[in-house]
């Protein structure tokens, strides 16, 4: 009997320091799900992020009530992440894959697997408008292709890249940019989808140069482990690169979402993502106010053309943008100085397939952003 009233002491005593615990724990500390976060993606059909997780494997879904859930579990150990139309793939250097896996956005299943054998790191991915994706190789400094209508993989580049890292597509000059971490000067390489030739961009010299993203207004974004922080040139890279944010512990692989001009950040080694408002003035104005005027188009859906209408309480300047549905810009339309009241814009898009569009509204500084659907 002693032995008993013993254990169930020792149990009670146990059970009450596991509860003082949990109590002090911070709020909402058991629902982290993030464990190294390493990318980040959006979609715009649920309105949530994606983060990859290096630590555990998995990927994890932010909604936008910021609920983390996990979206997909089997893998060991994840980098970039890279959303296209309706697929998430994402960069893995570990079995069960060593390759690049297509996921479905809306249910998380596999849909391709696509093994890249003999690699080192597989790191980060992007794509151009030609249907080809592209995925650095951090330890044996090389850039793969593959081409999306058959998953057909081929080596790109394979010299004068130095650990190559964050990868982005630049399509105002048809290249890729890729961030070099050991390479002298710590550089931003150019990479010509013509040939595969290799410029130096310009010189970082900052260590760790890790996440490539770029803004509304082609102002390129990177993330230093250096200084554990954010920065941004100007879109022709004739300034010293401007600190846009700081504090971080680790800022891996960032993400622009250029619907809201937000700055998403994984901090791996804090294990949490940060969110920043890109705003086109200097670190620490105020945020930009809610657009006033209204917006629509018609038709919605629409076969080839359709006209944006919209109402400004005052003169603006005005200007639109198209997004797809990978956010990349496909249009810009300058309006210039409006008066106040209602004016329409006709955007055709005959050249462009079936799917869902954004268009993007700026009036001096005010933006508001709406979905139509194009039908051919």
């Amino acid at each position: 009997m002693l032995y008993q009233e013993v254990i169930m002491k020792s149990a009670l005593i146990i059970g009450l320091i596991l509860a003082i615990t949990c109590w002090f724990l911070p709020l909402g500390y058991a629902q982290s799900l993030l464990n190294r976060p390493e990318s980040m993606e959006y979609d715009f059909h649920s309105d949530c992020y994606f983060v990859s997780n290096w630590g555990d494997g998995n990927i994890v879904k932010i909604d936008n009530s910021s609920q983390q859930s996990i979206f997909h579990a089997g893998f060991t150990r994840l980098a970039g992440l890279y959303k296209y139309g309706n697929t998430l793939y994402v960069a893995s250097s570990l079995d069960p894959l060593i390759g690049v896996c297509g996921l479905n956005v809306g249910t998380g299943e596999v849909v391709v697997e696509i093994p890249i054998p003999g690699t080192g790191l597989l790191n980060d991915i992007t794509s151009d408008t030609s249907g080809n994706l592209y995925v650095t190789d951090f330890y044996d400094s090389k850039i793969y292709k593959i081409r999306m209508s058959d998953y057909a993989v081929s080596l790109f580049v394979d010299s004068h890249l130095g650990n190559p890292n964050g990868i982005v597509f630049d399509m105002p000059h048809n290249r890729l940019l890729t961030a070099c971490q050991s390479d002298p000067g710590r550089p931003i390489k150019a990479i010509s989808l013509q040939d595969s030739s290799v410029t130096v961009l310009v010189y970082t010299y900052l260590s760790g140069v890790d996440g490539l993203a770029f803004d509304n207004d082609n102002r390129l974004y990177f993330s230093s482990w250096e200084t554990n922080s954010v920065y941004r040139y100007d879109p022709e890279y004739t300034d010293e690169p401007e600190l846009v944010s700081d504090g971080y512990s680790g800022p891996a692989d960032i993400f622009i979402n250029r619907l809201s001009n937000m700055l998403c950040i994984p901090d791996f080694y804090n294990d949490i993502v940060a969110f920043v408002e890109i705003i086109p003035s200097a670190i620490g104005t105020d945020i930009l106010p809610t657009s006033p005027f209204l917006i629509h188009n018609y038709p919605n859906p629409f076969n080839s053309q359709t006209t944006i209408g919209y109402s400004l309480p005052s003169q603006s300047q005005v200007s639109i943008k198209i997004f797809d549905i990978s956010g990349r810009v496909i249009e810009s339309i300058d309006c210039g100085i409006l008066p106040a009241g209602e004016h329409r814009e006709i955007w055709n898009s005959t050249d462009l397939a079936s799917g869902t569009y954004f268009y993007r509204i700026n009036a001096d500084g005010n933006f508001e952003t709406r979905k139509m659907l194009l039908l051919k």
